[in-house]
């Protein structure tokens, strides 16, 4: 009798994907890099996004509706193994919705017989009973990758100390650096000329822009500024302030591939949000923090050796334009290799042994069924 042929696992992964937001769609790219440079096959990996039809053709992987039930539900019977990746996705910044949402995911994976795993950061939970929830959900993952150390810092509180299995880098730190022509080609669209000097400015919703306003009165006034939209939804108003008072460009990039190639090309790079500096530092790039206290930036910019303000100056004065153009680049050598093996690290937990699990076993005809109605219709094109 011919033994059984081994299958290579499935892979779902799910977070904010898809939803507007830049930097989720950037470590999900980061996440998907790491994975086909390890020997993941585009057919093996399906993501739940919130724009499955543009992302499918934009990450070249299935995706499926993360909002329908019935799409969440077949995708996780296909899966083997589950990430739930991406920004700091356990938070509660946006509402307790938020991290019950993922909570849920994580639960229904494991019930359906999925590994689970966390790459990605994680945040205090001001609520007593969700953070509970968490505690239980995270100590029956199969490992927590995580993004830095603050992150860490969380996980260790909720007593997880056994599941960490990496405190790493961000994984858009292994996106590949955009090409001069492109950053050229940005450059003469948006600026109109080469030799122009201009800021990228990254505000965000919520945060107060008086620091900002105040760099580019007194540091920056004859610099061109090109207010690059993260998420639109909430950062279109702040930054048609600051347009307003300061002239220039709003620009929204369709990817993270975009973004940094205007980060190459500007002096300086101002972010009141984490992946942008993230970015930055990925291609090369100047940048400074303007921060309204939020722990993981002021924790990322202390290990990039980045300038941290308030969001809001007061009587603080900026240093002059020189001052800031002087400094030395951050190195993304270390952060590239720390991203690298979080990867590496999930990779050799995933296809260490690709046979078949006990769960997949057990539901035999239903998954045979579930895999002629795979979610995001036929195979899309390869990544690369």
């Amino acid at each position: 009798m011919k033994p059984r042929k081994s299958r290579r696992p499935r892979i779902l992964i799910g977070g904010y994907a898809g939803c507007g937001n830049l930097g989720d769609d950037a470590a999900l790219s980061g996440i998907l890099e790491g994975l086909f440079r390890a020997g993941g096959l585009p057919q093996e990996i399906m993501v739940l996004s919130g724009d499955p039809r543009r992302d499918q053709k934009r990450f070249g992987v299935r995706c499926a509706g993360r909002k329908n039930p019935f799409l969440v539900v077949l995708a996780l019977l296909r899966a083997d193994v589950f990430i739930l990746g991406g920004g700091t996705l356990l938070q509660m910044r946006t509402g307790k919705r938020s991290p019950l949402y993922y909570l849920l995911l994580l639960r229904l994976a494991r019930l359906f017989g999925c590994r689970t795993f966390l790459l990605g950061g994680l945040d205090e939970l001001f609520d007593t009973r969700i953070c509970k929830i968490a505690q239980k959900e995270l100590a029956k993952c199969s490992g927590l990758l995580l993004r830095d150390e603050y992150s860490q810092r969380r996980a260790q509180e909720m007593n997880l100390q056994e599941k960490i299995l990496s405190a790493g880098a961000d994984p858009a730190f292994l996106l590949p650096l955009p090409s001069p022509l492109r950053a050229a080609f940005l450059t003469d669209r948006l600026v109109g000329d080469l030799k122009k000097p201009f800021l990228c400015i990254c505000p965000c919703g919520g945060v107060t822009t008086g620091g900002i306003s105040e760099l580019l009165r007194s540091s920056f006034s004859g610099f061109f500024p090109v207010y690059l939209l993260c998420d639109p939804a909430r950062d279109t108003f702040p930054a048609r302030r600051l347009q307003r008072e300061f002239g220039g460009v709003l620009y929204a990039p369709r990817d993270a591939g975009e973004a940094m190639a205007l980060f190459s090309a500007a002096q300086l790079v101002v972010s009141c949000r984490l992946h942008p500096l993230i970015l930055s530092v990925r291609v090369g790039a100047r940048c400074v923090c303007f921060s309204g206290g939020d722990p993981k930036l002021a924790a990322f910019c202390q290990s990039a050796g980045i300038l941290l303000f308030g969001a809001e100056q007061g009587s603080v004065i900026l240093p002059p334009a020189a001052a800031f153009l002087s400094r030395p680049v951050s190195d993304s050598t270390v952060f590239c290799q720390m991203a690298a093996k979080d990867l590496a690290i999930l990779c050799e937990m995933v296809y260490n042994g690709t046979k078949e699990t006990p769960s997949a076993t057990k539901r035999g005809k239903g998954r045979k069924f579930h895999e002629k109605r795979a979610v995001g219709g036929s195979a899309p094109p390869n990544h690369h």
